[in-house]
Formats: structure tokens, sequence, C-alpha cells
């Protein structure tokens, strides 16, 4: 019953990452296609700003099963730094 349990966890927790690498990777390809206009000259570049801490953290979490399977550890501290623009 315990096995079935964890597998049933270890299924969905790898269903989720599937998804969210395969979303990713969906945006990859957009930017991509965004690259090839940008250099036709067909787009207009628009420029944004965003969270870093929130991205670094996001790396983290999607490779945290990596990091348990290779006994690894990462210590993250976001720390508010003011916007330049």
């Amino acid at each position: 019953m315990k096995d079935s349990v964890k597998s049933e966890e270890s299924r969905k927790y790898y269903t989720e990452v599937i998804i969210d690498e395969a979303n990713k990777m969906n945006i990859i390809v957009k930017q991509l296609l965004l690259c090839q206009h940008l250099e036709s000259g067909n787009q207009k570049l628009d420029i944004s700003s965003f969270d870093m801490s929130e991205l670094i953290a996001g790396v983290i979490e999607t490779t945290g099963i990596l990091l348990t399977d290779k006994n690894a550890n990462i210590k993250f501290e976001a720390k508010n730094i003011s916007k330049r623009r």
C-alpha cells in the first residue's frame, strides 16, 4: 500500500514537471520565432522588466528532483534591489 501511494505521488509530481517543462519549451520556441521576426525587421521589440528572483526560484524548483538525486543543495536568498532603468 505504501509503495502504491508513493508511486502515485511520484507519478503526479513527474507529470507536473513534464507539463511545466513542455510549457517552458513552448515559450522558448515562441521566443525563437520572435527573434526571427525581429531580425527580419517585421516585429517591434517590446522591452519589459521582470523579477529575476522569481525566475531563479522557479529554476531551482524545477531542478529540485535532480538536486535530490545528486544529494545537492542550493541556498538562494533574494534581496530587495532597487530597480534601475
